[in-house]
This record gives structure tokens, C-alpha cells and sequence, in this order.
């Protein structure tokens, strides 16, 4: 496949997609007319939440499991796969495993045909953190 032909089938599901919204977004308008008020719309605090949760938990995943590949965070986290990307169709996850490696959580052994993601001593500490967070009955008293 060509770059243009790349490009233009991109392009062509981007459209596919945006129509559905509109329609999805006109649907909900019908059964809801107070949707412009809903408090979860835009809502980039919540959105975050959910990001940084799944960070957490492929962090705490790979301290499990010792060492993964972006096919097992994928299959394990029930990733998209329909995107153009590596040749093992992971990208999801490839931005994911590079991340926590970037905030020197995890590190890559790049001499294996699917590269091996392990574990640092910083990314078992956040691991073991989280679980401690996650596990205190309390834990709503943390933030305030």
C-alpha cells in the first residue's frame, strides 16, 4: 500500500467515523434534549482519569507477568487493532509500553523479532504504590 492509498483510506474511515458520531451525537439529542448540559461532556479531568488508570494497570500487568510483548498488552487489554502500525498491528499499545518507558517505568529489549517489555526498579515501586493506593479503604481521604 502506497502512502496516498494510506492516506485516503485514513481519511475515508476518519469520515466513516465522524458521520456515525453525528449521528449517535443527534440520537442522544432526541432521547435527551438537556445534553448540552450534561456534566461528563468535555470533561478532560475524566478522560485523564481514565488514561492514567490504564497506565497503571499495564504497569501492574507487567509486574505480574514478569516480561510482555505489545501483542500480549493488547490482547489482555482488548486494545484497537484496526489501525496501520507496526507489522504486528499493536500501535495502541506501542504508545502505551513507550510512555511508561519514557517515565522510565518499563524498559525495551529491542534484539528480540517481537520486542520484550520488562519492568524497572522505579516501575515496580509505582506498581506496588498504586496497589497500596487502590487497596486502602481510605484512599478517598488521600485527595482532598
Amino acid at each position: 500500500m502506497t502512502n496516498e492509498e494510506l492516506i485516503e483510506t485514513l481519511i475515508n474511515e476518519a469520515n466513516v467515523l465522524a458521520n456515525k458520531a453525528n449521528d449517535l451525537l443527534k440520537l442522544s439529542r432526541e432521547i435527551n434534549p438537556l445534553f448540552e448540559r450534561d456534566p461528563y461532556r468535555d470533561d478532560d479531568e475524566k478522560d485523564k482519569n481514565v488514561v492514567d488508570q490504564l497506565y497503571d494497570r499495564v504497569l501492574m500487568f507487567i509486574e505480574w507477568t514478569g516480561e510482555v510483548t505489545a501483542k500480549d498488552i493488547t490482547g489482555r487489554f482488548d486494545l484497537p487493532t484496526g489501525y496501520p502500525s507496526y507489522e504486528d498491528k499493536t500501535m495502541f499499545a506501542h504508545i502505551i509500553l513507550n510512555y511508561l518507558k519514557d517515565m522510565k517505568y518499563l524498559r525495551c529489549d529491542e534484539t528480540t523479532k517481537e520486542h520484550l517489555w520488562s519492568i524497572t526498579e522505579r516501575g515496580v515501586e509505582r506498581a506496588k504504590f498504586q496497589r497500596l493506593l487502590e487497596n486502602n479503604p481510605w484512599w478517598e481521604e488521600l485527595y482532598f
